[in-house]
């Protein structure tokens, strides 16, 4: 059967054009100024839970009420999965003796899990229960903090040396013993850190697909990105509270039991903080949201309105029409439209490319904070934490309220990412700045030469045989454990057997007759690092690095709102489910990878092992380390630039303004109706 469609000014009724014979009877009802024809079982779009959906409950369906909602499940996520994991990870890699390339795999399947289920959740979702996806995977989400905590409970417990460094001895069999089967059981427990990410994934996935459509059903376009912002922020603000919480724990011992029985602190190599106790305070917050997400119908009453009276700027194509999202032998040709529509192609490749820096830094951070400026793991999470609050959340808020008070378009969006993006390009260098390191014996300094200039960053040699000089010889020192040691001519040394004492004094805490130590007065040594000088170099990096978080993420909502605009609105959610797939396969899954090899490229001594391949890494070289940084960090932003300008060249907006239909096909006459009273009731509502 066949329908006619007319457009009307100010309104339109929609009426059957014809019946059948034994259909169910119809009725008229008028919603926000559209007469519309229904069954008598129409939906219920009420909040509530079967039959019980009371008025008082109804205040869960203003859009005001979702938007909170929404982001305080974008700040759990981001409160786990981009700031605890990322603050803990250096604690983790020595916890169980995993070398950086490895744990960037903690933060690395996350995205690889997350794409296919992004695409999934999206095709299912997109005609569907999108909140109810949402619920579903946030109780998955929680089951997956609780699981990363595992690994504590079932590991055997935490064991120290009441003093980590073994003196010199001069016997052949004074190295420390091999415990080869032990590294291995500790890096067993990476395939639960694994699990519990895919769990993870599962939530955060169906939030960044299928949520931001929500956020853009239920307010005015012109509104969208400010939305977004707004959730956007809390997705920010989730990690730099998670750096700080994750980082104040850190301060904790891992086995708060036996805090009465350890005589060192923080600053000791041994201390092992206590990087569990966010999981399952994680856990523990997002229980319960999902089943208060489960309470959702299809969607808003107030969606209708929206879709109706939202002016399009779809990139213009040839082809006229676009298929039925409805029907699911369509999803094929939907998904070949996206792909041909170049403006949607390149903003992914352009968020996938950036997506590269933000996961990596996110992860790494805190590390490059520890080795560059010589803070400890909880200073370095708090850092990064407090960097991130007024910077990441400003510039997602700053972002979309640009878009919003200057109502800016698709190409006005498209400029404004590509000029922040290039001024934090520009700043890049900063990855340079780091604080001079104290004199190490055979990693900066030569053994038993006071006026030597430290080894070249260029130099290839073997940092642990360069660790055994003549002086340590007969000690059979071992890298296994690290205590430095400042000896009493100003240069530090791995280890009091790397010095060559032969024993210590505990009245005086001091090492005693190191044949190392040149200095021609006394051949001693103290316990812990030299002094270090005052290093400004530090409050520069800061600012810097603040700056370029800010760039960057003023970027993030124009894209998403580029995205969301050059693509028709029923394809919102298969567009934002490719994008994600793209971003994180191409993106935030190599990220951590790539990030975790520059900074075990840049690893001078290795923590010993029987095992073969590499553990946790003691000492990095910070000339490498920052070398690394600024040359991976360019070059992805250069493509990220070079992306959206590709995008912003080939947009081609819409001839004319015009109003998207959300009917399909159905049989209607249209009759023009006064909707004027409806328009205002409806504007107040938002």
């Amino acid at each position: 059967m066949k329908a006619n469609k007319m457009n009307a000014k100010k309104g339109f009724r929609l009426m059957d054009n014809e019946t059948k014979t034994n259909e169910p009877v119809k009725q008229s009802i008028q919603e926000n100024g559209t007469q519309v024809t229904q069954d008598e079982e129409t939906e219920d779009l009420r909040y509530g839970f079967g039959p019980f959906r009371p008025p008082w409950l109804q205040i869960f369906n203003q859009p005001r009420v979702l938007l909170v909602i929404l982001s305080y499940t974008a700040f759990v996520q981001g409160f786990i999965v981009n700031g605890v994991i990322n603050a803990n990870m250096s604690t983790v890699e020595k916890r169980f003796e995993l070398p950086s390339s490895m744990s960037g795999w903690i933060a690395s399947v996350y995205d690889i899990t997350a794409a296919p289920i992004a695409l999934f959740v999206c095709f299912k979702g997109a005609v569907n229960y999108k909140l109810r996806w949402l619920g579903y995977g946030f109780i998955t989400f929680s089951l997956g903090s609780f699981v990363m905590a595992l690994p504590h409970i079932f590991a055997d417990t935490y064991t120290w040396d009441e003093r980590t460094a073994v003196n010199c001895l001069k016997t052949s069999n004074g190295a420390a013993s091999c415990r080869d089967e032990h590294n291995k059981s500790l890096q067993e427990y990476l395939g639960v850190f694994l699990l519990g990410q895919i769990f993870h994934s599962v939530g955060g996935s169906i939030l960044y697909s299928l949520g931001i459509t929500v956020v853009d059903d239920i307010v005015k376009p012109i509104k969208t990105p400010f939305y977004i912002g707004i959730m956007m922020f809390f997705s920010t603000l989730g990690p730099a509270i998670g750096y700080i919480v994750g980082g104040q724990f850190l301060n904790v011992f891992v086995d708060p039991s036996k805090s009465d029985e350890i005589n060192f602190d923080s600053r000791d190599p041994r201390w092992i903080g206590a990087w569990w106790v966010c999981f399952f305070i994680s856990g523990s917050l997002s229980a319960f949201i999902g089943p208060v997400l489960l309470g959702y119908a299809r969607e808003l009453p107030v969606t209708k309105n929206i879709r109706m009276n939202r002016e399009s700027q779809v990139h213009q194509t040839t082809k006229k029409g676009t298929p039925d999202p409805a029907a699911s032998e369509n999803i094929l040709q939907i998904v070949w439209s996206l792909f041909k529509n170049p403006v949607f192609m390149f903003v992914s490749l352009a968020s996938a490319t950036e997506g590269i820096i933000v996961s990596g830094l996110s992860t790494f951070l805190p590390k490059f904070f520890e080795n560059q400026f010589g803070s400890t793991p909880t200073w370095a999470a708090l850092i990064s934490g407090l960097l991130a609050v007024p910077s990441a959340a400003g510039g997602q808020i700053l972002g979309g309220y640009l878009c919003k008070r200057f109502r800016l378009k698709v190409r006005e969006q498209g400029n404004l990412c590509v000029l922040t993006l290039t001024l934090g390009l520009l700043g890049m260098g900063i990855f340079w700045v780091n604080c001079e390191d104290m004199p190490f014996a055979g990693i900066t300094h030569n053994y038993n030469q006071t006026n030597t200039k430290p080894f070249s960053s260029n130099a290839n040699f073997d940092l642990k045989s360069s660790l055994k000089m003549k002086c340590n010889s007969e000690c059979s020192c071992t890298t296994t454990r690290y205590q430095p040691v400042c000896g009493a001519d100003d240069i530090q040394y791995f280890s009091p057997c790397f010095a060559g004492c032969a024993s210590f004094n505990n009245k005086s805490q001091t090492y005693l007759n190191c044949s190392c130590v040149t200095n021609l007065e006394t051949d001693t040594a103290s316990e812990g690092k030299c002094p270090a000088k005052r290093c400004t170099n530090y409050y520069l990096s800061i600012v810097f690095i603040f700056l370029l978080i800010l760039f960057a993420f003023i970027a993030q909502t124009p894209m998403v709102s580029i995205i969301l605009r050059c693509i028709p609105d029923d394809h919102r959610s298969y567009g934002l489910g490719i994008t994600s797939a793209i971003g994180r396969i191409t993106g935030t899954f190599p990220g951590p990878i790539l990030f975790g090899v520059a900074i075990d490229q840049a690893c001078k001594v290795w923590k010993d092992s029987c095992s073969e391949g590499d553990t946790s890494c003691w000492i990095y070289q910070k000339e490498t380390l920052s070398r690394n940084f600024f040359l991976l960090t360019v070059i992805v932003r250069l493509f990220t630039v070079l992306f959206l300008v590709i995008a912003k060249c080939l947009y081609k907006p819409p001839t004319s303004a015009t109003k998207t239909n959300i009917q399909h096909e159905i049989t209607v006459n249209v009759i023009p109706v006064d909707k004027s009273h409806d328009n205002e009731a409806f504007s107040s509502h938002l």
